[in-house]
């Protein structure tokens, strides 16, 4: 089949080619829409939100609110790395400091 641009100059299309190309893209948004299902669904169970993620989420709503960040929301108050445990206390041996 010949058909003109609208610039006048023809070219020529074969079918065949067409509908491999449509093919070939059906086939390639196939396989991206299910390695998109399956990375989503990867640990579907876990949680949401680690705990630094919630943290600056917090502070992000505390800061719209009242204009600065804060020390606790609606009424709770915030903990900084809630889930950390303490370190152990490493002592200075020398006495300047």
């Amino acid at each position: 089949m010949i058909r003109t641009s609208s610039l006048g100059i023809a070219r020529q299309e074969s079918s065949g080619s067409t509908a491999l190309s449509r093919g070939r893209t059906a086939a390639i948004l196939a396989i991206l829409v299910l390695v998109a299902l399956g990375l989503r669904g990867y640990r579907l169970g876990a949680p949401a939100l680690w705990v630094d993620e919630a943290e600056s989420a917090l502070n992000a709503l505390t800061i719209v609110a009242d204009g600065l960040p804060g020390d606790s929301y609606l009424g709770q108050p915030l903990y900084e790395n809630t889930l950390m445990r303490p370190g152990p206390v490493i002592r200075s041996t020398s006495s300047g400091i």
